[in-house]
Parts: C-alpha cells; structure tokens; sequence
C-alpha cells in the first residue's frame, strides 16, 4: 500500500492519520464538514476506518437523529470506492485497546509522540493496528 489513510469518524470531530509506504506521516483533526475534501486531497490507496455501531445502551440518544457519523462513513466509502478508486477496511473500535498494548504502539509514541486530539489518536490506532497487525479488526 503506497498511501494510507486511517479515519476516526465523528459528528463534529473527526481524526486523520496517514502514512506513506508504511511510513508514519501525520496525525491530525478535522472539522466533520472538511473531512470528503482531506480525504479526496490525500488521495490515498487504502482508507482504514473505524466503524459505526449503534449500541444498545446509547440507542435512545441516537433516536430521531440523522446518523451523522454512518452517513459520514458511507460518503467516504462512495469516494474512496468510486471516485480515487481506492481499498477501503473497517475495523471496530475495539481494536484500540489491542493496539495499546504492542510494541509498536509503544516504539511509535516514543518516535513521533501521542497526538493532542483523542480523535486524531483514535485515527493514529487504527493505522497502526492495520499495519503491524494486519487484520480487519
């Protein structure tokens, strides 16, 4: 995979991180409204992103809402599909705490740091569970 772009899906927040040939480039938050236009200007070839899951213990709050953040996902995976031709992977959020407790979690938050934004974290652990881990997730 030449450019990978790992998502943190979110109604207001969302986190980005990206690598290039494997190698970490950065960790960041956008605003939900800028996120189509980062992923189409990264142009990557694999977009790992986490999934949405409406829990049964926060169900009543989602009630009558317009599931931004699953709509969110469906819209970048019609670009990444569609549009930059591009592989998409979901991976639950579950596999954050997996990820915490590697190696290579700990060698790349003493290489690069932890990113300031918890959503940018969660991106940067997506990323980083693909790459070392390999699996779906």
């Amino acid at each position: 995979m030449d450019r990978i772009l790992a998502i943190d899906p979110g109604d207001v927040h969302v986190g980005v991180a990206t690598w290039h040939q494997n190698k970490f480039i950065d960790a960041w938050e956008v605003n939900s409204n800028d996120i189509l236009t980062s992923v189409k200007q990264e142009r990557p070839t694999l977009i790992v992103i986490e999934s949405f899951r409406l829990q049964p213990w926060r169900a009543k709050t989602q009630s009558w809402s317009s599931m931004d953040t699953s709509q969110q996902i469906g819209a970048i995976q019609y670009i990444a599909t569609d549009i930059l031709d591009c592989s998409i992977r979901t991976q639950s959020s579950s596999i954050q705490s997996i990820i915490k407790r590697t190696p290579f979690y700990r060698a790349h938050i003493d290489e690069h740091g932890k990113p300031s934004s918890p959503h940018a974290h969660s991106a940067l652990l997506h990323g980083l569970y693909f790459i070392h881990l390999g699996r779906k997730g």
